[in-house]
């Protein structure tokens, strides 16, 4: 997919709003803006544009943006009585400059369905080098009622000529899903195939157009539905600086927007892999973390977003299997039985459906030693341990202690670990939230930290809000000496992608950590 933003006209005039000399103060001058929106961005968005626009002030901003490489589409408007000869009017010269082959100009639709077929249809009729898309819009005046997405789509489909299309306004949609309900603006199947064009922004305190990063935007679902219909054009910031400049740094809001933006179709990207790789190869990645599992002295397979095979010296265990809520769901259950009913022991830490399969471990119960926290759900056949506890399985030492899975206020019980084998400490904290060493009753160094990573609730595509998480992380995962730092807890494709942890964030961490070493799904590595 391509990235774009829209910029405002007066911004390429000598005397530019008070929104839009603050987004190139932001960027210390025009020059550095565009040579920043270059290499950050695919496309801009021009508007809007009106019949009394200026023609030469058009093409003078299409102009600059192609100096910088940018691809041009531009935000147009339908007013009742205009002729096509008047609303081509100011795009006459940019078409005659021949930048580009062909610009899509998105329009709001008029206020009666009847004019702007009438309207579309003549402007299609014109033979000049043009596309359109039509926006579906918020449900808050007599203007704009009644053009939600599947009226747009109707309309769109009625016309059928494949120079129009639909563009989804991510904000609008979630504007009338708050205001009035889901079933106010569904959104048909036909006008994500008919998209041509978006605008993506926030819904935040009830008002729209802001960085993604202040509210709500369904980019998840969304982008989602939009690949999937097979969309290939432009992911579209629609971004109105008069609505927040005053409040909000207009560079940072701009930038952070297109890191979210690009963050959550690299997310997407990593969820979309993740559960293609439990729904269509669980079996054999099962059996190769297995066989690895069956050929080393010591070792740790990882065989779900946070459960582990080990093995060490010739007692092989597993640390929270769980298939909940995984594709094939029981079909997973069952090969995971299979594999571990032959094991030595089974250590549940905590009762979150990624750790704890109640259902796994009173099949396994009956044919194998299983372990669980003692503040858990009661199984029969489970043997109950505490925090302070020591269990003995072959060589294996297991020392248990409370570990700080909770943030504030949110209490969530869970037992850490730690393993000493041969001499040598392996330390497993499991999710911990609270990155506080002193809380854990553990001296370093030890041989092998394995830590799950987490830099704040749904924060997975805010990059500022992390500064502080990630500077607590890497200080806790250092200050246990280990001499590798094993980082779990990747790729969940149950969570939604804001709150989903990736190779995104391991690249922000790892260079500040020792040795280390990601894992995913059917990765092993020896202890």
């Amino acid at each position: 997919m391509r990235y774009g933003c829209t910029l405002p006209l007066d911004l390429f005039t000598p005397t530019p709003s008070e929104s839009s000399a603050a987004l190139i103060k932001g960027f210390g001058g025009t020059d550095a803006l565009f040579a920043w929106l270059g290499d950050n961005l695919d496309a801009i968005e021009l508007g809007t544009v009106r019949t009394t626009t200026d023609p030469e002030l058009l093409l003078r901003a299409a102009s600059v943006c192609h100096a910088h490489g940018l691809t041009v589409t531009i935000h147009g408007a339908l007013a009742d009585g205009d002729s096509p000869d008047a609303f081509f009017a100011p795009y006459l010269p940019l078409f005659a400059a021949g930048l580009q082959p062909a610009y899509n100009v998105t329009l709001h639709p008029l206020k009666e369905v009847s004019a702007t077929r009438d309207m579309l249809r003549a402007l299609l009729a014109a033979d000049l080098p043009v596309t359109f898309t039509l926006e579906n819009q918020r449900n808050r005046s007599a203007e704009t009622a009644g053009w939600g997405c599947a009226p747009v789509a109707e309309l769109v489909d009625e016309i059928g000529d494949r120079r129009l299309g639909t563009c989804l306004d991510f904000g609008h949609q979630l504007s009338n899903f708050h205001k009035f309900g889901p079933e106010q603006d569904p959104i048909p199947q036909s006008f994500y195939s008919l998209a041509g064009h978006t605008h993506i922004h926030s819904y935040y305190n009830g008002t729209t157009h802001f960085p993604l990063y202040l509210g709500e935007t369904l980019l998840e679902e969304h982008i989602t539905a939009l690949r999937q219909a097979g969309y290939t054009g432009i992911l579209n910031l629609e971004l109105h600086a008069e609505r927040y400049f005053k409040e909000f740094d207009a560079r940072d809001a701009l930038a952070h927007s297109v890191g979210v933006l690009k963050d959550a179709v690299t997310q997407l990207a990593y969820k979309e892999a993740a559960w293609a790789a439990f729904r269509d190869h669980f079996p054999e990645r099962l059996s190769a973390a297995a066989k690895f599992i069956d050929s080393v002295s010591s070792g740790l397979a990882l065989i779900g977003p946070a459960s582990y095979l080990l093995r060490l010296g010739d007692k092989r265990f597993a640390i929270d299997p769980s298939a909940c809520h995984l594709p094939g769901e029981e079909s997973i259950r069952t090969q995971l039985f299979e594999t571990l009913r032959h094991y030595d022991g089974v250590i549940a830490t905590h009762n979150h459906y990624d750790h704890y399969d109640g259902k796994l471990l009173t099949m396994l119960a009956p044919h194998l030693p299983c372990y669980m926290a003692d503040f858990m759900p009661d199984l029969p056949g489970i043997h109950r341990i505490k925090a302070g506890e020591t269990l003995s399985l072959g060589e294996a030492g297991f020392t248990f202690f409370k570990s700080p899975h909770s943030r504030g206020e949110s209490l969530v019980d869970e037992l850490g670990f730690l393993v000493e084998f041969r001499g040598r400490r392996h330390l497993f904290p499991v999710d911990v939230r609270t990155y506080d060493p002193a809380v854990i009753p553990v001296e370093g160094p030890v041989d092998t930290l394995i830590s799950h990573l987490w830099l704040g609730r749904v924060q997975a595509l805010i990059h500022g809000t992390q500064a502080e998480y990630i500077e607590d992380f890497i200080a806790f995962a250092n200050s246990f000496s280990p001499k590798k730092t094993v980082i779990g807890h990747l790729c969940d494709p149950r969570r939604i992608i804001p709150d989903m942890w990736s190779p995104l964030h391991v690249a922000r961490v790892a260079p500040f950590l020792t040795n280390p070493t990601p894992l995913q799904f059917g990765d092993t590595i020896t202890l």
